[in-house]
């Protein structure tokens, strides 16, 4: 647990120091993330969360999601080259966006967990609500 240290959270990494377990650690999570976020908002069906919590939640969460994962990969490659542009490269950062990644994982379990399901929800649609073919009459 040496890489959790203040000092070693604070220090630019040495050149050797620069791939270690939060490195390795990070970029499971990160690329991980972006890649199943990424499929699920070219697929939004594929797992049903876009029905079970809402348009408007989905979306935002979606987003919030990819911005985490592609904020944690570029700070994580600003390590990994050790360019140091106003302490980016920092691994206090990484720890300070993997703690947001829990949160945002959090958040979506209380969002699902907290909610019926909107499929449930809503009563099932009768003949009478479907629109009548071209030239028919509503019966």
């Amino acid at each position: 647990m040496d890489f959790l240290s203040w000092d070693s959270l604070t220090s630019r990494p040495a050149s050797t120091a620069s791939i270690d377990g939060l490195a390795v650690v990070s970029l499971v999570v990160f690329a991980g993330m972006f890649g199943v976020l990424s499929l699920l908002a070219l697929r939004p069906r594929t797992w049903g969360l876009r029905r079970r919590i809402g348009r408007h939640r989905f979306g935002r969460w979606l987003s919030t999601g990819l911005w985490l994962s592609s904020l944690g990969l570029i700070l994580l490659i600003l390590r990994l080259l050790r360019i140091d542009p106003l302490t980016l490269a920092r691994p206090i950062w990484l720890v300070a966006i993997l703690v947001g990644v829990a949160f945002w994982i959090g958040g979506l379990a209380v969002m699902l967990g907290s909610e019926p399901a909107l499929a449930e929800a809503a009563p099932a649609r009768s003949q009478a609500y479907r629109r009548p073919r071209k030239g028919g009459n509503y019966r």
